[in-house]
C-alpha cells in the first residue's frame, strides 16, 4: 500500500475508535508521525468530510460521510433517525422534495433527502456539494456560521458571481448584509433556481438552541401562489418541530 495512504487510514482508524476528538499531538504520538504530518493529514479528513472540527482548536471526530458511507448508523445516530423520519414524513405530505442539510468548511453536506415528485431527478448518491452560495439550504448555511469562522470562510470561497446571486456580488459588505438579513428573516426564498425550473424555500434548524443545519424542499415553479405558501407553512412547521427536543413514547 502507498505509504501516504496507509498514513491517513491509521489517522481516520485512530480518530473513529477514539472516545473523544482527536488532537494532533496526541494522534501524531499515538502513531509514531511527525505532529505536522498528523496535523496535515486530519485537516484533509476534515476537508473531504470524513472528520470534522467541532470548532477552532479543538479535536476532530467522524464527520458526515463515513455516516452516509454506513447507510446512515455512524453520525449523530439519534438526532439524524428523527431528522430522517420528520423529512420523509413532510416530504410525502406535500408531494414535494425535502432535505436537511449541515455545512462543514466549505461543503454542504445532504444528511437526509426525500423526493415525492415525479418530475424532479434527486442524485441521493453524493452528500458533499460545493454549493453554498448557490442553494437555498446554502445560504441558510452560510448565514449562521459563526462570525469568527465566516471571515476566513467567505476569504476561502471568494464573492458570489451575479449569475448565481446578484444581490451578494457587489462586494464582501453586500454579502455581510445579506447573510444579515437571511439570519433576521431565518429564512430564505429564491423563486426561481438556478436550473431555472424549481421553487426553494429553506429554513434553519436548532438543536438545544445552537443552529444545527437547515431544511429546504424545491417545487415547481408553476406552482399557484396559494399552494406555494402553503409548502412554506409547511418546511417552516417542520423546522420548528427538528428544533424541539423528540419526545419520549412510554408504553
Amino acid at each position: 500500500m502507498i505509504k501516504v495512504l496507509q498514513k491517513t487510514f491509521d489517522v481516520l482508524e485512530y480518530a473513529a475508535n477514539s472516545p473523544h476528538p482527536v488532537l494532533p499531538g496526541e494522534t501524531a504520538e499515538a502513531l509514531g508521525l511527525p505532529q505536522p504530518t498528523a496535523a496535515r493529514i486530519l485537516r484533509d479528513l476534515a476537508e473531504l468530510g470524513y472528520l470534522e472540527q467541532p470548532g477552532p482548536r479543538k479535536g476532530y471526530r467522524l464527520g458526515p460521510v463515513p455516516y452516509h458511507l454506513a447507510g446512515g448508523r455512524l453520525y449523530d445516530d439519534e438526532f439524524l433517525r428523527f431528522v430522517t423520519a420528520a423529512v420523509k414524513e413532510c416530504a410525502r405530505s406535500i408531494g414535494q422534495s425535502v432535505l436537511f442539510a449541515v455545512r462543514r468548511r466549505g461543503c454542504r453536506y445532504i444528511l437526509c433527502h426525500c423526493n415525492f415528485n415525479p418530475r424532479f431527478y434527486i442524485d441521493t448518491a453524493r452528500i458533499r456539494f460545493r454549493d453554498l452560495y448557490a442553494t437555498g439550504s446554502g445560504r441558510i448555511l452560510l448565514a449562521f456560521t459563526p462570525e469568527a469562522e465566516l471571515g476566513e470562510l467567505i476569504g476561502e470561497l471568494g464573492l458570489p458571481s451575479a449569475s448565481v446571486w446578484p444581490e451578494a456580488a457587489a462586494g464582501r459588505e453586500q454579502l455581510l448584509r445579506c447573510l444579515g438579513r437571511i439570519r433576521t428573516a431565518r429564512e430564505v426564498e429564491i423563486p426561481r433556481s438556478g436550473c431555472g425550473n424549481f421553487h426553494v424555500y429553506a429554513r434553519p434548524v436548532f438543536r438545544r438552541r445552537a443552529f444545527a443545519g437547515t431544511v429546504a424542499a424545491n417545487w415547481n415553479v408553476d406552482t399557484d401562489g396559494n399552494t406555494s405558501e402553503t409548502y412554506k407553512r409547511t418546511i417552516s412547521e417542520l423546522a420548528a418541530r427538528l428544533s424541539e427536543p423528540p419526545r419520549l413514547v412510554t408504553g
